[in-house]
C-alpha cells in the first residue's frame, strides 16, 4: 500500500523570488509538520520527482491525494483552476490564506486557516488550527465545497421529484437571503460620527472667521456657508 498524501496547491513563482519563498515557508513550518502529524506525506508540483508530463501529474494528485492544501495567498490564477478540480472530485481539502488577504466571493463560506510567516507565535497558532482542520476533513465522510453544493442543486432541480424539485428552490430563496442580509447593515452597529465641517461668519471684529462645527450645518440666512479646510481656521472663540 502506497503513502497517504497532502498535496499541496498555491503560488511557487521562480527560484529567488517572495513568492517562491513563501511557498517553501508555508512547505516547511505549516503543511509538512501539520500533514505528518496525520502520518501523510506531503508533496508539491515542483517537488515532484518521478519522471512526465508535470499537467498529468499533478492533476493526478488532485484526483488521487487523501487531502489537499490549497493555498489562497497571491491570488494565483493556477492554484484556483487547481482548486476547482480539487472540489469536482468530493475530496478533502483545507484552505489557507495570508492574513490581511481577501478571500475570494466563490469560496468566502469556506473554513480557511488565516496565517502569517511574520511572528513565530502565530506561525504555531497557524500551525495547530491546520493540524485540526486537516484531522476533520480527513474523517469528513461528505466533504462539501461551492462546487458540489451547485451541483447538488442541479440534481434536484432536474429532478422529476416534485419533492426535490421544492428542495431545489426552498435552497434558492435561502441562498438568496443570505446574500441579502450580507448586505444590510444591523441598524445596532456603532455608526461613525459625522465628519467635522467648518462655516465662515462674519465677525465684526474679525472679518470672516471659520468656525469647527460638529456636524454638517445648513447655510443660514445670515451667510454661514461651509468650506474652509482645518488649517486655515481662524479661532475667534474666547
Amino acid at each position: 500500500m502506497g503513502n497517504k498524501v497532502c498535496f499541496i496547491i498555491g503560488p511557487i513563482g521562480e527560484p529567488g523570488t517572495e513568492m517562491r519563498k513563501h511557498a517553501d515557508q508555508v512547505y516547511k513550518h505549516l503543511v509538512k509538520p501539520a500533514a505528518e502529524l496525520h502520518g501523510l506525506v506531503v508533496d508539491r508540483a515542483d517537488l515532484m520527482d518521478a519522471p512526465g508530463m508535470i499537467t498529468i501529474q499533478t492533476l493526478q494528485k488532485l484526483t488521487e491525494a487523501e487531502i489537499v492544501t490549497a493555498d489562497l495567498s497571491y491570488a494565483n490564477a493556477n492554484a484556483f483552476y487547481e482548486l476547482a478540480v480539487r472540489h469536482v472530485t468530493r475530496k478533502p481539502v483545507v484552505h489557507l490564506i495570508r492574513q490581511g488577504e481577501s478571500i475570494p466571493f466563490d469560496v468566502h463560506e469556506v473554513r480557511t486557516v488565516h496565517f502569517t510567516l511574520t511572528d513565530p507565535d502565530e506561525v504555531e497558532k497557524a500551525r495547530e488550527d491546520l493540524t485540526k482542520k486537516i484531522g476533520a476533513a480527513l474523517t469528513d465522510e461528505r466533504p462539501t465545497n461551492p462546487i458540489t453544493v451547485g451541483l447538488d442543486w442541479l440534481t434536484l432541480k432536474a429532478s422529476q421529484s416534485t419533492t426535490d424539485q421544492h428542495l431545489a428552490n426552498i435552497w434558492a430563496a435561502l441562498q438568496g437571503l443570505q446574500a441579502a442580509t450580507a448586505e444590510v447593515r444591523s441598524p445596532f452597529a456603532p455608526r461613525a460620527a459625522p465628519p467635522p465641517t467648518y462655516v465662515a461668519r462674519w465677525h465684526p471684529a474679525y472679518g470672516v472667521t471659520y468656525i469647527l462645527t460638529p456636524g454638517p450645518l445648513t447655510p443660514t440666512a445670515s451667510g454661514e456657508t461651509m468650506g474652509k479646510p482645518a488649517g486655515d481656521v481662524t479661532d475667534v472663540t474666547g
